[in-house]
């Protein structure tokens, strides 16, 4: 009998084949299902609870099952096809469906607006040029900034009401939300594994979603996902990135910091604190902030995190 392995284009991440392994050898880490098959007594209880069919024992390595081909294909056609389902997806999406255009947008994860991304930050001004403002959307008003030398002093620059904090989960998410309402149609857990080119131009993408590949053809595709963009380099840009081109960050989401200030974001710099970058406290109301740090690319002898801790 072969161990349960996870197909993770169909699995929904419901946590149920969690909940009856009685070996605890199935661990559900965001977006991610793992099996360890040290601990695996092959009961098998998680493929009977799987209510979409992702788990099964055909295959014997779930990294290949991952990448394997589609044997389905379906073909569409569309005005504008959208790769990514963040802020700039989801508003060109809204404001292209809004035009009577035929939108779809595709998102590889599972949920959009999740994982967070970002510190959370904004400023006012510049999110007002793109959409009107939702309260729902904000943790905290920001009117002031701190900024801290390595020595201990500090500057604080005060101009009330320039920005924001935001609760990104609902944010990209209600964005999106706005989109379907305009007429856009959202794909999810769909995935961009191939550009479609003719006579050298872009014409559409290959978008495997549950299984199935869909060869989607669109008058205009938009390539909105982030630095890491596929799309942009199958279409023959290059988005590649020296190390010394980026920095890396990472961050912690805390509470019980009674002591900050609840309107202002605080920022450290110094070589010994984060090089070639700096660390932050970003506001989010009753006491719980964003606490991050983004560092150099470059920088080999520590990982953002060593720093950060």
């Amino acid at each position: 009998m072969n161990y349960p392995v996870v197909n993770r284009q169909v699995c929904g991440y419901c946590g149920a084949c969690v909940s009856v392994c009685p070996e605890n050898a199935i661990e559900l880490v965001d977006t991610y299902v793992s099996i360890d098959n040290n601990l695996c007594s092959k009961c098998l209880s998680c493929v009977k609870v799987c209510p979409v069919g992702a788990l099964s024992t055909d295959m014997l390595n779930p990294d290949l099952l991952y990448n394997k081909p589609s044997t389905e294909k379906a073909s569409i056609n569309v005005d504008v096809l959208i790769i990514g389902g963040g802020p700039a997806g989801s508003i060109a999406a809204r404001t292209l469906a809004e035009q009577n255009l035929e939108v779809l947008m595709v998102e590889k994860r599972q949920e959009i607006g999740t994982p967070v991304r970002c510190a959370e930050g904004i400023s006012k001004e510049a999110l007002l040029k793109l959409t009107a403002i939702d309260p729902k959307w904000v943790s905290a008003p920001i009117n002031s900034g701190c900024i801290y030398a390595p020595n201990g002093d500090s500057v604080t620059l005060e101009q009330p009401n320039t920005g924001l904090v935001l609760e990104r989960k609902i944010f990209d998410r209600d964005l999106a939300h706005q989109a379907a309402k305009a007429g856009a149609d959202i794909w999810v857990k769909a995935r961009a594994v191939g550009i479609i080119k003719q006579n050298g131009n872009v014409i559409g993408a290959v978008v495997r979603r549950a299984g199935i590949d869909y060869e989607i053809k669109s008058k205009v595709v938009i390539a909105a996902d982030g630095v890491e963009s596929r799309i942009a380099r199958w279409a023959g840009i290059d988005t590649h990135c020296k190390n010394s081109d980026v920095d890396t960050c990472v961050q912690y989401l805390m509470t019980g910091l009674d002591n900050i200030k609840p309107d202002c974001c605080c920022f450290y710099l110094g070589h010994e604190v984060a090089p070639r970058g700096y660390a932050w406290i970003f506001p989010k109301g009753n006491g719980s902030a964003n606490v991050g740090i983004g560092i150099g690319g470059n920088i080999d002898n520590k990982t953002a995190l060593d720093y950060l801790n």
